[in-house]
């Protein structure tokens, strides 16, 4: 086969994302209409894809795995296109090579991740190409490649075990909810490791800016009523990089 649809993506979320609700749906609206904005001002070109940083954590008491960071980015899937063969050299976004500089500087190696689908056209069985940015040598690497310094799972965890409706998604956010998503599996499922999500990064004239975008709808409680709340891990793992590298702002 070598393609996935629009029907494939949507079977996938709906088995690999624990819920899809109003949240969820305000975030990626949120995110669209950034970027949009940012587009129409001309400064398109500077906020990166994106993507996953992986952290290994300690494995049998000895640490040995205590201070690998990988950042890998993909390429976003499309619907119909045909994956049955690897890319020998993508077109990599020019942000995200600035970001990948920035990430090498504080110790986080940067691949873009580019799939394929030699065999089957189910999304659990696809292979990658990774492509080393933010070096010199521009090497090409395997998954197992690039997460040799983390430790592997005994046994493959099974993420595709839940049940939610993707049908409210939007259809222009899919490929890339899709895509991200897919990432992520493919590799927790195998690697034992800390995932932060990069919603991208906005390359400015000498500062680069992470973004956690974030959009909510007010709770109810009967003993307080209305409130508003956000979860501090996004930003805490945020200030975490930043404070490693003065040209990373907040």
């Amino acid at each position: 086969m070598g393609y996935v649809t629009e029907d494939d993506m949507k079977k996938f979320l709906g088995k690999s994302l624990s819920s899809v609700n109003s949240n969820k749906i305000n975030g990626t609206l949120a995110e669209i209409d950034l970027r949009d904005y940012l587009k129409s001002l001309g400064y398109g070109d500077m906020i990166s894809p994106g993507g996953w940083i992986f952290r290994s954590v300690r494995h049998g008491g000895t640490g040995r795995f205590a201070s690998s960071h990988v950042a890998l980015f993909p390429e976003t899937v499309k619907a119909w296109k045909d994956y049955r063969s690897p890319v020998e050299t993508p077109v990599i976004p020019s942000s995200l090579q600035a970001v990948a500089i920035s990430l090498r500087q504080i110790g986080v190696e940067s691949y873009y991740c580019v799939p394929y689908f030699p065999r089957s056209q189910e999304p659990e069985k696809v292979e990658r190409t990774l492509f080393e940015m933010g070096s010199p040598s521009h090497g090409v690497k395997d998954l197992s490649s690039a997460m040799k310094n983390f430790p592997s799972r005994t046994s493959r965890y099974n993420f595709l075990r839940y049940s939610s409706d993707p049908s409210v998604i939007p259809q222009s956010s899919l490929p890339v909810e899709f895509t991200k998503e897919l990432l992520r599996v493919s590799v927790s499922g195998f690697y034992i490791a800390e995932v932060s999500d990069i919603d991208g990064v906005f390359w400015g004239k000498n500062i680069a800016y992470p973004l956690e975008i974030k959009e909510k709808t007010m709770a109810s409680d009967r003993k307080i009523g209305d409130y508003f709340g956000i979860d501090v891990g996004p930003f805490t793992k945020l200030a975490f990089y930043a404070a490693r590298r003065a040209s990373l702002s907040m």
